[in-house]
């Protein structure tokens, strides 16, 4: 056969085929193998995407949100309060800041303590411990609300979230009396007719 070897055959006018043909062919052959190098990444991006999902979704089911699931409706949510001259924000599961300092990440709710949420492993302080807050969930009405924000120790903050999640029945039953109190003092305070129970 000559001197040009196997590629060389490919291409001479002996073996019946032109250079031009197989160039076409070799082109298709690439685009083919790119657009199935193209769907394997787009599958794997979807994959990796769905996996993340499947675990958050896993993690969410294993969480503790109270006897009642009654912190549920806390997830994705945020709250926050100004202290004198730092905005605090604390989102139950999930992290806690004052202004752009990290406090921490909210632990798992102890089951046998679940109006307490500690959050640490925030950023450390210059020559002292990592930062942390301590969120006791008190029972109050009107939403949710941070407040109380303290430091009693260094870079060691507690605070409080009052929230009508955190009432029992007979904090509710107290409340609903008070109210009623209150209401009918205003009542007649204005003068107004009182309705009899």
């Amino acid at each position: 056969e000559g001197s040009g070897g196997f590629f060389s055959s490919l291409f001479s006018k002996k073996s019946g085929k032109s250079g031009k043909a197989i160039r076409d062919r070799a082109t298709r052959a690439k685009k083919a193998a790119n657009d199935k190098r193209d769907a394997h990444a787009q599958a794997q991006r979807t994959l990796t995407e769905l996996e993340g999902k499947h675990k958050d979704v896993a993690k969410r089911l294993s969480t503790f949100f109270g006897p009642n699931m009654e912190l549920a409706h806390m997830v994705g949510e945020c709250y926050k309060v100004n202290v004198e001259q730092y905005a605090y924000e604390v989102c139950p599961f999930g992290d806690a800041k004052q202004d752009t300092t990290r406090l921490g990440t909210m632990q798992p709710v102890d089951v046998n303590d679940p109006r307490t949420m500690v959050f640490n492993g925030g950023e450390r302080c210059w020559n002292g411990p990592a930062r942390s807050i301590t969120v006791s969930l008190r029972c109050g009405g009107g939403g949710n609300r941070l407040a109380d924000v303290e430091e009693p120790s260094r870079c060691e903050y507690a605070a409080k979230l009052y929230t009508p999640a955190a009432c029992d029945p007979g904090e509710v039953d107290a409340l609903e009396r008070e109210l009623a109190e209150m209401e009918e003092e205003a009542r007649a305070a204005m003068g107004a007719p009182h309705d009899e129970l």
